[in-house]
């Protein structure tokens, strides 16, 4: 899809154009405890090449487009009350059956969706090209991520989840999506000046 949208920019020869590409901070694989910003290699998982394809394929058939400005946004665990994501992960929190899911030390990378879409704006008004990580400035480890969200519905947050039971329940997805661990940080996104309106999981968790 993203080949084809550059083959019909390429034959449409725009006078000018803004291409915002989705790509996902798994671009950078697992990084355990150390943190990335939008300088940091590409990982070695099965999502990180994945994005390094995607992000090359835009990068190449932006090329061929004369006067296109190209924006590539590394979107983190997106949070919003729609969200699949979010509506999964909210069920076991508030029947109170919820905890570290491994070892719980994991970094979670995460942004609210009100920031996604006014972080693509502020690109589009200012006419910014290059990488961004589309993440919170305020990533937090993933028990520390869920009991956040437990005391603010008046839940407990202790119930571990094993390592071993969530290989057996999603196998090596578990790894990609749950247990690898990415502290991304929003560099080229706070350097250009863009606010966040929700840095923190409190202050999304206002809207949520």
């Amino acid at each position: 899809s993203t080949a084809a949208i550059g083959h019909l920019l390429h034959h449409l020869k725009p006078k000018a154009c803004h291409w915002i590409q989705a790509s996902a901070t798994g671009y950078y694989g697992d990084t355990s405890q150390k943190k990335s910003d939008e300088s940091s290699p590409n990982g070695h998982t099965f999502l990180a090449k994945v994005c390094k394809e995607w992000e090359s394929i835009a990068t190449i058939s932006s090329k061929t487009i004369p006067n296109c400005t190209l924006s590539i946004c590394r979107i983190g665990l997106v949070l919003d009350k729609n969200a699949d994501a979010w509506k999964k992960m909210i069920i076991p929190i508030k029947l109170g059956i919820s905890g570290p899911l491994g070892s719980g030390s994991q970094w979670w990378s995460w942004i609210h969706l009100d920031d996604i879409v006014s972080g693509i704006d502020f690109l589009i008004k200012k006419q910014l090209g290059g990488i961004f990580n589309f993440t919170s400035p305020t990533p937090y480890q993933q028990e520390k991520f869920n009991a956040i969200i437990a005391k603010h519905y008046n839940r407990p947050s202790l119930i571990p989840t094993p390592k071993f039971a969530l290989k057996l329940a999603l196998g090596d997805a578990a790894n990609e999506l749950l247990l690898n661990s990415c502290y991304a940080k929003p560099k080229a996104l706070v350097d250009a000046g863009y606010s966040f309106s929700a840095p923190t999981l409190k202050d999304a968790l206002k809207n949520l």
